[in-house]
C-alpha cells in the first residue's frame, strides 16, 4: 500500500510537523553556526542540500507571485453560499458555494461540491435563498433586490481591500 505524509511549516497547527520543524529549524541553526560566516546557511538551496534526509518542496517567490496572479480573479469577486455548518470556537463558518462567482444571472451548485471554512469577517453579506430558474438544468437566480444588495456591498468591499 502507498502513503504519502502531507505537512505543512511550523507554528501553522499542532500535529506531527510541529516537532519535525522545530528540531530541522534547530539543527539548521547549530548547523549554520558552526560553519565559517562566509558559508552560513541562508537560502532556502542551502537548506534542502542541508535536509538531504527529508524531503521538502521549496517554493520560490516567482511561484508564489504566479499564484497570486492566477488566485487574484478567484478573491476579487464575490460568491453566494449556503452555511453548512458553523464552527463557534473558531468563528468560521463551512459554506457550499454556487458557480459562478457573481455577477451572474444564474447559479447553481456544481459537482463535486465545492466548499470551504470561511472566517466570520470575510462574509459580507446575507441574502434570500436563490430562486429556480426556468433551465433544462437546475438553475438558481437571486432576486433584483439581493443584486442590488450584492452589488453596494461589493463595491464598499472592492474599496476595502
Amino acid at each position: 500500500m502507498d502513503a504519502e505524509w502531507n505537512f505543512f511549516a511550523t507554528s501553522h497547527g499542532k500535529s506531527a510537523c510541529d516537532g519535525i520543524g522545530g528540531t530541522v529549524k534547530r539543527l539548521l541553526t547549530k548547523a549554520s553556526l558552526q560553519h565559517p560566516y562566509t558559508d552560513a546557511i541562508l537560502t532556502s538551496e542551502q537548506v534542502l542540500k542541508f535536509c538531504s534526509g527529508i524531503h521538502f518542496i521549496n517554493i520560490t517567490p516567482q511561484a508564489v507571485a504566479e499564484s497570486e496572479i492566477r488566485l487574484e480573479d478567484r478573491f476579487a469577486n464575490l460568491w453566494v453560499g449556503l452555511v453548512q455548518d458553523v464552527n463557534e470556537e473558531y468563528g468560521d463558518y463551512r459554506i457550499n458555494f454556487m458557480h459562478p462567482k457573481t455577477p451572474a444571472t444564474q447559479l447553481y451548485w456544481p459537482d463535486p461540491v465545492d466548499k470551504c471554512w470561511v472566517e466570520e469577517e470575510n462574509i459580507i453579506c446575507t441574502i434570500n435563498a436563490p430562486l429556480v430558474a426556468l433551465s433544462r438544468r437546475i438553475r438558481y437566480k437571486l432576486t433584483p433586490k439581493d443584486h442590488a444588495k450584492i452589488a453596494k456591498v461589493s463595491a464598499k468591499w472592492s474599496g476595502m481591500m
